[in-house]
């Protein structure tokens, strides 16, 4: 009897061990979906807002002002970078997602609730912009610190981790088309209802994370006395050429993602007889295309080296972008296809393993911090890439233009992740992951 209730006892162990294995990923997961599908919940749903909150104004102009709140998320979106993820460097990265999540479900819970244009006037247009402001502050250190929280759990195949969490990025993205699609057959007054599920979503995940235990890298640096807390400006002197390197990958990230998903459904009917509502479902294919590809080419991360597969995905991309562009001039939509299908792969390649690659650049006690800070200004400014290749090709009027716009940024972006990995091998194994410190002067 009692040697029966102690198999239970190992077995029932086993059990909670493996849950306890699986909830960082669950966790983290979740998080990043509720990110990505209340980041594309604004876009997908503004030519329904503005006829509820700016009734008054001509319906371009109404847009031109729903998307004018952009440069000031912008903003947001930076401070919430800096501060969450000094939250999360210094109290933990467990605290800093809690109260992300927590955040980010009020304000979403707030922007359902909020009266319309005909209920309140013009305060009514001004809270909805004020409070997807305040949206981005929350979700700054989200997409980055989810990362950074399921990886620091993982001792292997990180790059096919870091794959499977992208997946889960476009998974959120894909998730708020399907529900503000569906939004869009019914009544004007269930509008709310993509806020109120986002809310129930995110009250989800924080009891999911409340329950997680902390990141195994973050307790062992916490336990050791001679940590100190480390100022912004140190943390930049000592890692000056590793903020450029991520920088210019989260660049080449953002413009090699943003290029063929965004511009292209735009660009594409532009300059060939292929309607927009046609690109919008070739682009919902090639988006689960890119989804289902990015652990496949994070696990080659893994087999091949993070530096060596996404320096190969970037070089790729430079060679072929322009010869993927000259078959805009077909005007055939098998060719249209076949271009959206590649750059959906060399998205994959290179896009799989970045956050595996990128969290090895910094130590545990800096990296939340300095990943969500560069990832701030790396995609948004590889971000602005579909304005200026518009721009380019309104000037020029040659298709193949966006092309040197991926080529530059694929430049920075092979250069990036090079000489970023070359800068691990030559600070040497006794500084790299250890603590910074203040006395010293370094890591």
């Amino acid at each position: 009897m009692l040697r029966q209730e102690n198999v239970t006892t190992e077995y029932d162990d086993g059990i909670a061990r493996s849950r306890a294995i699986k909830r960082p990923y669950i966790a983290a997961m979740i998080g990043t979906m509720l990110e990505c599908y209340d980041a594309s919940l604004y876009g997908f749903m503004a030519p329904l807002l503005v006829t509820l909150f700016l009734p008054e104004m001509n319906r371009v102009n109404a847009l031109i002002l729903a998307f004018a709140i952009s440069p000031l998320g912008i903003v947001s979106r930076f401070f919430g970078a800096l501060i969450l993820g000094k939250m999360g460097d210094r109290i933990g990265r467990k605290r800093a997602l809690i109260f992300s999540i927590a955040g980010t479900s009020i304000i979403i819970g707030l922007i359902g609730c909020l009266p319309t244009y005909a209920m309140i006037g013009v305060t009514a247009p001004i809270l909805l912009g004020l409070l997807n402001i305040m949206l981005k502050f929350f979700v700054a250190g989200e997409h980055n610190g989810g990362a950074i929280f399921m990886l620091e759990h993982s001792k292997k195949s990180k790059g096919f981790r870091s794959g499977l969490y992208c997946g889960f990025v476009v998974a959120g993205i894909l998730c708020a088309a399907l529900v503000v699609a569906i939004i869009g057959y019914l009544p004007e007054g269930y509008w709310r209802i993509p806020y109120f599920l986002g809310s129930l979503i995110a009250i989800f995940g924080f009891f999911i994370r409340t329950k997680v235990p902390e990141s195994p890298e973050f307790k062992a640096t916490s336990e050791i006395s001679a940590v100190s807390i480390i100022s912004l400006k140190d943390k930049i002197k000592y890692y000056r050429w590793t903020l450029i390197w991520s920088i210019g990958a989260s660049g080449f990230f953002s413009a090699l993602y943003v290029i063929p998903t965004i511009f292209m459904n735009a660009f594409v009917p532009l300059v060939s007889d292929i309607s927009t509502e046609r690109m919008l479902v070739i682009n919902t294919y090639t988006l689960m295309i890119y989804m289902l590809a990015l652990p496949v080419f994070g696990l080659l991360g893994d087999r091949w080296g993070f530096r060596k597969s996404m320096t190969i995905a970037a070089l790729v991309a430079i060679l072929i972008t322009y010869p993927l562009l000259l078959l805009l001039d077909t005007n055939l939509l098998s060719y249209i296809i076949f271009m959206k299908f590649c750059f959906a792969l060399l998205a994959a390649w290179f896009i799989g393993p970045y956050h595996a690659w990128i969290q090895e650049l910094y130590d545990v006690k800096s990296r939340y911090q300095l990943i969500s800070l560069t990832y701030s200004i790396g995609s948004q400014l590889g971000g602005a890439t579909p304005a200026l290749a518009l721009w380019a090709w309104k000037c020029t009027g040659i298709s193949q233009i966006p092309a040197l716009f991926i080529i530059g940024w694929g430049i920075f972006g092979m250069t990036s992740v090079f000489y970023g990995s070359r800068n691990i091998a030559n600070r040497g194994p006794k500084t790299r992951g250890a603590y910074f410190n203040t006395e010293k002067g370094m890591f």
